[in-house]
């Protein structure tokens, strides 16, 4: 499945004909005209089930900006400081108001008013000039198309290096070799090796073409002017990077939909029994993902299976598509469950098993970047964490089964005894909760 944004005139194919989005109605279906000039009318959720299911291919020659992926990008926004994600999430807020989802146009006057426009809904008053928009949409281009890409890399500016592309060549190989190294080497090892190196390559010069030795003191200051998010990740590994410039300890951020979905798994306290035998078979596994800044569950996966990348990806892929038809096989719930897109970062365990090529490519190809959690580390998913504990309490406890959270707490409940839901029941049961009751009650940390 491709990712796309919808847009008039986005090109799509079914059944061998060309259909072309003209607009969205006012009950927010889409209006498409054919090949032949038939218009037809769509819900959003019929178009994207149909793409997953290959009944509705996007024309890739109608896409005027195709995602481009860097798979070597594994630094997430919060790894900076606050101000930087700040800056950051600024410009692409200005990018995304003033586009709208739509191709940029260079055209200064209608940017302008546009920038206008957008300053006053911000409350800013310093807005960026049309060419400070053009730059950042080229950044944007070049990179994942994420805020993470609008950084200000300030350790990039400075003086510029006199040095020969060779010189330079020797440094940077000299650099990969020793600093970059478990063993901690200090900046002098650095130095030392240049020194050697650049001797060895002068003997091999006519005399008469000299190669300039870098002084100690440049080498240092190029050193200094590394990122140092990618020195601490050379030298002491990515998770103690993440950890080192995690900028907000003990409590991860989000300021908009789908930038941060958390993912975790956990047994529920609760007997399932067989449909046809009606004997117990165990405590499901329920694996769940819910989006950071609003607190909804997005997606879960309930099985037998316990935590795997397979799970996740199930998760994930209830959690990305509509809900409608999940919604439809019961008559009983009528509140609607909206959620459903492509979230810029997933954040799961850092199992084994979670590591998983098929989980990895994924999301590569749909642009996800994915943050595994360093062991001991809960607050880098308590949103996700919190929920497990609401879902308990507020449902799975009162079912008849439950196994409660303790031996204490269940006392001498007959569990086993009492065990009446099927596999199936539950899952209904588990529906209906999640957006009849837990996502229409106020969460104390929203606004």
């Amino acid at each position: 499945m491709k990712h796309f944004a919808f847009r008039k005139g986005l090109v799509f194919i079914r059944d061998e004909k060309k259909f072309t989005l003209l607009r969205r109605l006012m009950d927010g279906s889409f209006q498409l005209e054919s090949e032949d000039g038939e218009l037809i009318k769509c819900s959003e959720a019929e178009i994207i089930l149909g793409c997953s299911r290959g009944e509705w291919v996007i024309d890739d020659a109608e896409l005027e900006a195709p995602l481009v992926i860097d798979p070597k990008i594994s630094r997430d926004l919060s790894t900076f400081s606050e101000e930087e994600q700040r800056k950051a999430n600024r410009k692409d807020e200005y990018l995304r108001r003033v586009t709208g989802g739509q191709k940029f146009v260079m055209n200064y006057e209608k940017l302008e008013k546009q920038i206008a426009q957008v300053a006053v809904e911000l409350n800013d008053p310093n807005p960026p000039s049309a060419l400070s928009l053009y730059r950042w949409n080229r950044k944007k281009q070049k990179g994942r198309g994420s805020p993470v890409d609008l950084v200000d890399r300030f350790e990039q500016r400075g003086r510029r290096l006199s040095w020969s592309k060779t010189v330079k060549d020797i440094v940077d190989k000299a650099i990969e070799e020793v600093y970059f190294n478990h063993q901690l080497y200090p900046k002098v090892a650095v130095s030392e090796l240049v020194e050697t190196r650049v001797g060895q390559w002068a003997k091999k010069l006519p005399p008469d073409n000299e190669i300039k030795l870098p002084s100690k003191s440049s080498i240092y200051r190029y050193i200094e002017k590394l990122e140092a998010y990618n020195v601490v990740s050379k030298r002491l590994g990515k998770s103690e990077a993440d950890l080192r410039f995690r900028s907000v300890k003990g409590k991860q951020i989000a300021t908009r939909l789908s930038e941060r979905w958390e993912i975790d798994h956990s047994p529920l306290d609760i007997l399932v029994i067989c449909e046809k035998s009606f004997k117990p078979l165990g405590r499901p596994w329920l694996t769940i993902t819910i989006d950071k800044y609003s607190r909804m569950i997005v997606g879960f996966y309930l099985s037998f299976r316990e935590p795997s990348a397979y799970a996740v990806l199930q998760c994930l892929k209830q959690a990305i598509l509509p809900k409608d038809e999940i919604l439809a096989a019961y008559s009983d719930i009528k509140t609607p469950w909206p959620a459903r897109g492509i979230p810029e970062t997933i954040v799961c365990d850092n199992g084994m098993d979670l590591h998983a090529n098929a989980l990895i490519s994924f999301c590569q190809e749909l642009g996800i970047q994915v943050q595994f959690c360093p062991a001991k580390t809960p607050q880098y998913k308590g949103s996700v964490e919190r929920v497990f504990r609401t879902i308990e309490e507020g449902l799975i406890h009162q079912l008849p089964g439950t196994v409660f959270a303790n031996i204490d707490a269940r006392g001498d409940y007959p569990s086993e005894e009492k065990a009446s839901l099927t596999f199936s029941d539950l899952q209904h049961l588990l529906i209906k909760w999640i957006v009849d009751v837990y996502h229409l009650t106020h969460h104390r940390g929203l606004v």
